[in-house]
């Protein structure tokens, strides 16, 4: 009988037993050691794994200028997007990192079966909750067991629910992020963006205007809007008012996506309606139809402006001449309007300054209150004037007619009508009219320049006729101060003289018409006619 071969001693060494906990692994690497069993791993295309250990820096830098690219685009699909390349040393079967996000080499970007999320796009308050809904596919990603359906998101907790993602975040606390709904098969990897606006509304809004203080009336301004701490600045639009009238709009041209400060301005011509008129802006954040409804508005306070200009005259800067009876009262008006309150100052006709209010009175005007009145209105370091012409006048005391030589008149001969006009001022204005009966002789015109009362003769050369026995002559004395003057103007008359001629008899059978002695004659025929008629009887 052979002898069986020596078996090695067991006695020091620890029995596992195979159907232990951990037999069946502790078998299979022992297997492995001894080379007796080797094992083969594959990786499906569609998962790239790394070695978190061995990316290096410039990995992790792609990495994340790629996330920022992300966080830029809007777009609703992830197609087309940048493709993370990492070399196959840095590979790894056992700590692995799934690039998230990232569509690696091979995989179909043009699938057609895409997520669909609800809402399409997002915008919330900064700090507020916010929800989306996510379904994988309506059948490219079936059966389930086969496919890896997930959104990547780096806030908040995704719920998986057969090809549905639920997306829930109870504060949104990030200002940069776009969720991703992917699934991933065999053959395909799909998913699709969520776009998310996150905003903030402004935190205050102001207005001022430079230069600040009094403004002047002509120059050119600045209108500021300062808004503070606002996101995102492209959606805010600032409008400028006068009042209730817009002034125009001006839109932020910053892609920062974090809370900014912004300003904005605009040139405004000023001008005296704008004095004590209010300025104001507005600020504006319109995020689109998802965005609040009606858009967030942000008012600044008003501000007045006050604005300096003038003075400017409410009166004619040449006023016409005044011309006043003497006695009568006077009142000058000189009317500016300025800001600051204009002031006024009278310079009368004495070179002597009067009262500085806008109206100039004198109950009684004499013959020293004629001449010119000035009125200086000062404003704001500007100065304008009007001057007044004021002629006193004085109304004939009286008007006397005489007929030169006096006495009888004898026919043919030429007399000497005289109007003598006592105490007129001004003599200039004066007319002199001579009457026979109403009818005017012919006038004649006073070339005194005296602005003081005087005492004036005028005369008219008159051929006297038998005809002119008994009629009236007289004379009127006018003072004419045109338009602005007594209307209709003064006029004085003379008593009237009733004037007696002397003429030769002419033939008693004449027929021109006899004289007024005409009836003693006729009377006297009568009776010699009766003396012959008594005589012849007897």
């Amino acid at each position: 009988m052979d002898e069986s071969p020596d078996l090695p001693d067991l006695s020091d060494m620890l029995q596992f037993p195979l159907s232990s906990p951990g037999g069946a692994c502790l078998v299979s690497l022992s297997l492995m050691t001894l080379g007796r069993l080797s094992v083969h791993v594959s990786i499906p295309k569609q998962i790239v794994v790394v070695d978190s250990s061995l990316v290096d820096n410039e990995v992790v830098k792609s990495m994340a200028a790629l996330e920022e690219d992300d966080d830029d685009d809007d777009g609703d699909e992830c197609d087309g997007r940048k493709k993370l390349q990492v070399n196959a040393h840095q590979a790894s079967h056992t700590n692995y990192l799934l690039m998230r996000g990232y569509c690696s080499p091979g995989i179909d970007s043009s699938c057609q079966d895409k997520p669909v999320i609800t809402p399409s796009r997002l915008v919330v308050k900064f700090g507020d909750p916010a929800s989306a809904t996510c379904v994988a596919c309506q059948q490219a990603c079936l059966p389930l067991n086969e496919s890896i359906i997930d959104m990547e998101i780096s806030l908040g907790t995704p719920n998986i629910n057969g090809s549905t993602v639920s997306w829930t975040v109870n504060q949104m606390t990030e200002w940069q992020l776009t969720p991703k709904c992917f699934y991933t098969t065999e053959k395909v990897q799909c998913c699709t963006n969520l776009p998310i606006t996150v905003y903030k509304p402004p935190e205050s809004v102001s207005f001022s205007i430079k230069p600040s203080g009094p403004l002047i009336e002509g120059s050119e301004v600045i209108l500021q809007c300062d808004v503070l701490n606002v996101a995102p600045a492209k959606n805010l639009t600032v409008t400028f008012y006068r009042g209730q009238r817009s002034l125009g709009e001006e839109k932020s041209s910053n892609t920062t996506k974090k809370p900014v400060n912004e300003a904005f301005s605009s040139n405004y011509n000023i001008s005296k309606d704008d004095n004590q008129v209010q300025f104001w802006c507005e600020a504006k954040l319109e995020l689109g139809a998802e965005g609040p409804q009606p858009p967030l508005v942000v008012k600044s306070d008003n501000l007045t402006a006050t604005v300096y200009y003038g003075p400017e005259l409410k009166v004619p800067a040449d006023p016409a001449p005044v011309s006043i009876v003497r006695g009568e009262p006077l009142h000058l008006t000189c009317v500016a309007e300025g800001n600051p309150k204009p002031r006024y100052n009278w310079t009368l006709p004495s070179n002597k300054a009067h009262s500085s209010v806008t109206d100039l009175k004198i109950d009684s005007v004499d013959f020293q209150d004629g001449g010119q009145y000035v009125c200086t209105v000062s404003s704001n370091g500007n100065s304008v004037s009007v001057r007044f012409d004021v002629t006193v006048q004085e109304p004939p005391e009286s008007v006397s007619f005489s007929i030169k030589p006096s006495g009888p008149l004898s026919e043919g001969t030429v007399a000497i009508l005289q109007c003598d006009v006592l105490n007129v001022a001004p003599a200039k204005n004066l007319t002199v009219t001579f009457y026979r009966g109403q009818r005017s002789l012919g006038e004649v015109k006073s070339s005194n320049t005296a602005k003081k009362p005087v005492n004036e003769d005028f005369s008219l050369s008159y051929n006297i006729s038998k005809d002119d026995n008994q009629v009236q002559f007289w004379c009127e004395a006018k003072l004419e101060l045109g338009a602005e003057g007594p209307q209709p103007p003064l006029v004085v008359k003379s008593e009237k003289t009733t004037v007696s001629v002397h003429w030769k008899p002419t033939d008693l059978e004449t027929t021109s018409k006899p004289s007024d002695d005409a009836p003693r004659w006729k009377l006297c025929r009568f009776i010699l006619c009766l003396m012959l008629l008594v005589s012849a009887s007897v």
